[in-house]
């Protein structure tokens, strides 16, 4: 019943970031681990975002894909796809697309249970009219109750935009999944991850913008969850700037019941 691992964040470099690691899968009742985030840049593109596990067999959310590392020179990179559900929980968030030069695309969400889910941020669209109309009604239940609570009953929250240290959304208050919290624009801090639901993961956080002139930004705090470990914190934004400092690496989310914390963001590499 054991959840699947968080992939693992890049590494930074000169001339390109490293890929984030891909979120392990679900077992039999349990959430895919989400992809780690990718790695930033100087010169080069960002890294790309890992992919998110799949669900386990029978109940469970599929990993929300990581973001792609942002880039000062080169482009950002991809975000990650988001982990499938196969019966019963909603499909992973794709990731956020880094920022540069130019975004890096937003990765594809994962699709939901053929029981009960809703499809994850930024699933394709699907062929199948059982799927659709499956979509339509549990998009018309939670409607009322995220009017009435500001959280939705099943769907995952909304990751923050990439470059403006929005928070990530609540995921619902039964399936959801936190949104990952949104990359900080230049030199500034990342959003923190969004609230997991009953039987949702939390959101990681966002990394700390890149800076040529001072310090990098902090990274987002990750977001907690009921029953789950808490959301990994977005890494620390990387500078070029003389004599500054890398970002500091988010905190770890709380910890669900009988879970753990969650790991602190790496910290920015110092590059001037």
């Amino acid at each position: 019943i054991g959840n699947g691992g968080f992939g693992g964040t890049g590494g930074a470099g000169g001339s390109g970031g490293g890929h984030g690691g891909a979120g392990g899968n679900g077992s039999l009742v349990s959430i895919g681990g989400a992809g780690g985030a990718g790695g930033a840049s100087v010169n080069g593109a960002g890294g790309n975002g890992g992919n998110g596990g799949a669900d386990g067999l029978l109940l469970g959310n599929g990993g929300a894909g990581g973001a792609g590392g942002s880039s000062i020179n080169g482009v950002g990179g991809d975000g990650g796809t988001g982990g499938q559900a196969l019966l019963i929980g909603n499909g992973g968030n794709g990731g956020n697309p880094g920022t540069g030069v130019g975004l890096g695309h937003t990765g594809a969400g994962g699709r939901a249970g053929v029981v009960l889910g809703v499809d994850g941020f930024n699933a394709p669209a699907s062929t199948s009219p059982l799927h659709n109309l499956q979509q339509q009604v549990l998009k018309a239940i939670d409607a009322p109750v995220q009017a009435v609570t500001g959280r939705p009953l099943f769907a995952n929250g909304v990751p923050g935009a990439a470059g403006t240290g929005q928070p990530g959304g609540d995921g619902g208050w039964l399936l959801g999944d936190g949104g990952a919290g949104g990359s900080g624009g230049s030199g500034l801090p990342g959003g923190a991850g969004g609230t997991g639901g009953f039987a949702g993961a939390p959101g990681n956080g966002g990394a700390g913008g890149n800076s040529t002139t001072g310090n990098g930004g902090v990274g987002g705090a990750g977001g907690t969850a009921p029953a789950d470990n808490g959301g990994t914190g977005g890494a620390g934004g990387l500078t070029t700037a003389p004599g500054a400092a890398g970002g500091a690496g988010g905190a770890g989310g709380p910890s669900g019941l009988f879970s753990y914390g969650g790991t602190g963001g790496a910290g920015g590499t110092a590059f001037g």
